[in-house]
């Protein structure tokens, strides 16, 4: 009776465990999501049409070469969009298209643009050992590595959830301004 109790527990804190996990990787892939929203949108022309308002087919490559970018290369994509120094804002080469060109920068002060910055890299570093070593780091064999393994998780999801729910913010936010100022744009990447 005792051995089926004790398997019982374990069963109990293994799955425990491997909800968090999997909580962490969604958490992290709501990053990556927003991320890809934010560097797709930070640039976009979109050309006015008899149908009603369509991508460029720039800006549509852009998308396409967007959606394919891992987390790593979309933390470096917002640095430079929105490292307080940059510019996005290139000359247009056809002046002869009516187009209506739209970008999107988050301004703020160089020591909020390091705090995040550093938060990302850090998130970014998270994740990585999430995926590549969470199974080296920890044995879910027993009970105490479970417990040890639920307070990591637990732990790393509250260092992360400020800037994951900022992240959500943004892309909710220039969702709505977006809707405002274009309506629903043919090819829309939402």
């Amino acid at each position: 009776m005792i051995k089926w109790i004790t398997k019982f527990r374990f069963n109990k804190y293994q799955n425990l465990a491997l909800q968090k996990l999997g909580r962490n990787l969604h958490n992290f892939s709501l990053v990556e999501y927003c991320l890809k929203y934010i560097v797709t949108v930070s640039n976009v022309t979109v050309l006015s049409s008899t149908s009603g308002p369509v991508f460029h087919s720039k800006s549509k490559r852009n998308i396409e070469k967007t959606q394919r970018m891992m987390l790593g290369q979309l933390v470096h994509e917002v640095f430079q969009l929105w490292n307080p120094d940059s510019s996005i804002y290139p000359e247009t080469q056809d002046l002869f298209d009516i187009h209506l060109k739209t970008s999107m920068k988050i301004e703020m002060s160089t020591d909020d643009y390091q705090k995040l910055k550093a938060s990302l890299e850090v998130m970014l570093d998270d994740r990585n050992s999430l995926i590549h070593g969470f199974n080296q780091k920890f044995s879910l064999d027993n009970v105490n590595n479970c417990r040890v393994a639920i307070t990591y998780l637990d732990d790393m999801r509250e260092k992360h959830l400020p800037s994951i729910q900022y992240l959500q913010e943004v892309v909710k936010t220039f969702i709505e301004l977006s809707a405002e100022r274009f309506g629903e744009v043919e090819g829309s990447f939402n």
